[in-house]
This record gives C-alpha cells, sequence and structure tokens, in this order.
C-alpha cells in the first residue's frame, strides 16, 4: 500500500471493483456508473479512468498504469480482470487492509498514556519555569541559602544554571516528540523507541503478518510462488525485502520451497512444508491471521502496562517538583524535629 493512498480509498475501490463484477454487466460500463455515485474520492476517480480507459479498448494492465497514487498490489491484480478469482482475491485484500488498520489503531491507543503523560508533564514543566521557580530562587537566595537540588536541574530558564537545568527537561521534550513521531506511525519496528515502550515484538508480528497476507494474496491471484515473493520484498521493510529477494534467488535457481524459506521468518510457519502454490496460499493466510490476532493481545498486554507506567511516572514528577520547591534536606529536617 502505498503511502499518500488512505487505506479506505483502497477498501473503497476493491468494494467498488467487486460491485461491478458481480454485477454481470460490462465491467467498463459498471466501473463508470459506480464513479458517479462518489464522483469526489479517489476511488471513485480510479473507476472512472480505468472504465473509460477499458472501454476505449485499452488491456486492463495499461488502463491503471496512470493512475496517480494508484496501490500497487491493486495494480499487479487488475490483470486478473474477467477472471472468477480476482473478486475472492479483492475480498481477501480488504480483509488484510481492515486488520493493517486494526493493529494500527490499537497501537496509538496504546501510544496514548504516555503521550499524554509526557505533554501534561512538559506543559507543567514550562508554567513552573515561568510562574513558580523564580520566586522559589528569589526566596532562597534572599535567605542566603543554597538552591535546592531539584530546582537547579529543572529551572531551564534561569540561564546561569545551564547546561545542568537542560538535560532533564530537554530529555522529557525529545521522549514527547519522537512519541508523537510514534503515534502518527512515522517510525518502524526497529526503532529505539519501539523497544522502550516493549511495541518492537508486536510491529515485528504486525509486519510478519503483513508479509504473509501479501505472499498468500498474489499466490490466491494465481501468480507463481517466486513473483509472488518478488512482488511482496517490493512492499517491505529493508531488512524483510533482503530476506524476501534471498528467497526469490533461491527459488529462481530451482532449488526446494523448503530450502528457500529457511531466508526469511515470513515463511517460518511452513519452512518445512513442501505444499503446492494453493495450499502455501492458504498456510500463509491462516498464519497472517494467527500473527495479527497474537500481535493484537501483544499490544493489548503493552496498553496495559503503559497505563500502570504513565501513573507512576505522574507520581514521580510530583515528587521532582516537591523536592525541587522544598527540598530532600528541608523534608528530613521536618519528618525528624
Amino acid at each position: 500500500m502505498t503511502a499518500s493512498a488512505e487505506t479506505h480509498e483502497i477498501i473503497m475501490f476493491c468494494q467498488m471493483l467487486s460491485l461491478a463484477l458481480k454485477s454481470g454487466g460490462p465491467l467498463p460500463a459498471s466501473l463508470m456508473s459506480l464513479s458517479r455515485q462518489r464522483p469526489d474520492n479517489k476511488a471513485s476517480l480510479w473507476c472512472r479512468q480505468i472504465g473509460e480507459k477499458m472501454a476505449a479498448g485499452y488491456p486492463a494492465q495499461e488502463a491503471c498504469s496512470d493512475l496517480a497514487d494508484f496501490d500497487p498490489v491493486l495494480a499487479r491484480l487488475l490483470p486478473l480482470l474477467g477472471d472468477d478469482r480476482l473478486i475472492k482475491v479483492l475480498e481477501f485484500y480488504t480483509s488484510c487492509l481492515i486488520n493493517f488498520e486494526i493493529v494500527k489503531d490499537r497501537l496509538k491507543t496504546a501510544l496514548f498514556y504516555p503521550l499524554v503523560i509526557l505533554f501534561v508533564v512538559l506543559a507543567n514543566l514550562c508554567y513552573l519555569n515561568l510562574s513558580l521557580f523564580p520566586h522559589v530562587a528569589s526566596s532562597v537566595g534572599s535567605s542566603g541559602r543554597s538552591l535546592p537540588i531539584m530546582v537547579r536541574l529543572l529551572h531551564f530558564t534561569d540561564t546561569s544554571l545551564w547546561p545542568i537545568s537542560l538535560i532533564i527537561p530537554l530529555l522529557i521534550a525529545a521522549t514527547f516528540l519522537v512519541t508523537v513521531k510514534a503515534v502518527s506511525g512515522m517510525v518502524d519496528k526497529d526503532s529505539a523507541i519501539t523497544r522502550i515502550y516493549g511495541f518492537a515484538y508486536s510491529m515485528k508480528l504486525q509486519e510478519t503478518a503483513r508479509l504473509q497476507s501479501m505472499v498468500s494474496l498474489y499466490l490466491q491471484a494465481g501468480m507463481s510462488l517466486e513473483t509472488s515473493v518478488q512482488n511482496s520484498a517490493q512492499l517491505a521493510g529493508k531488512s524483510d525485502a533482503a530476506d524476501l529477494l534471498d528467497v526469490g534467488r533461491v527459488l529462481s535457481q530451482g532449488r526446494p520451497a523448503e530450502e528457500a524459506f529457511a531466508y526469511s521468518d515470513v515463511f517460518m510457519e511452513i519452512a518445512h512444508a513442501d505444499l503446492t502454490p494453493e495450499l502455501y496460499a492458504e498456510k500463509l493466510e491462516y498464519a497472517s491471521h494467527s500473527n495479527f490476532r497474537l500481535s493484537c493481545a501483544s499490544i493489548r498486554s503493552s496498553s496495559q502496562m503503559m497505563s500502570i507506567t504513565a501513573l507512576l511516572a505522574a507520581g514521580f514528577f510530583v515528587a521532582l517538583i516537591t523536592s525541587g520547591v522544598f527540598d530532600t534536606y528541608y523534608w528530613l529536617i521536618w519528618m525528624f524535629s
């Protein structure tokens, strides 16, 4: 799936194309008729352009070659127009896209807790620097005492306390910005932030499930195992793409699929199987659904831990501010007096 094409547009196009195929009428006319129902979105635009080109005599593959932001997965599937398998393939691809979005939404929900806490901490820290800490520094200075250590660590608006006072605020701000990137989907499974928050395993499972579903999708479309693997490699991240290309290279040499599968985790569940392409597609589809469910369960578990961590972080920040104003030394005097 391309980054520029929204998932819901692709799902809508799959539904419109499937409906046109099931209608039984001439496909170009059906596509143009469906495109007139919602003329303002990309899915309708794709339907209209494909219908117009096919009506002019262009083959399906050429009809979609010039579409703006068109999904590369669908571009490889449209040559199946006229084949009964396409309806089933479109339904499977739609379910895969929905699964992708479910995992993304759950990941964003899980990251919501630390994001809110970090925002509140950062906002309060800025407010304290503008309102409370200057009064504390003035009061302590007039009495001749030294500044409490936490004021020295957190009072970043006082340049005389640099660079010590910048360490914690900059760390909080950097973590907040990276978490925002994570929520917006701008980090991958190998990034440090996913490891810190405990989502690296979930994201690895999600990516494996996505690639398994892509290979299965192409196999169900009637492509060879080698072609299916090579097409999926073009949709993978750098490390997974390299592994899949190794699988394709071994297959192209005529060596057994069992030997080729050892190069990629995508085929871990069927690494010792010697099956037909149809059975490979079935096994990979099942493995994909299993990994999606396991990914969702892992995210849910991490989300529960994240809520607890967020509460502990809030309490720790309150302790920092308390000691920043009163200092641990004065608390000890009060406790033992």
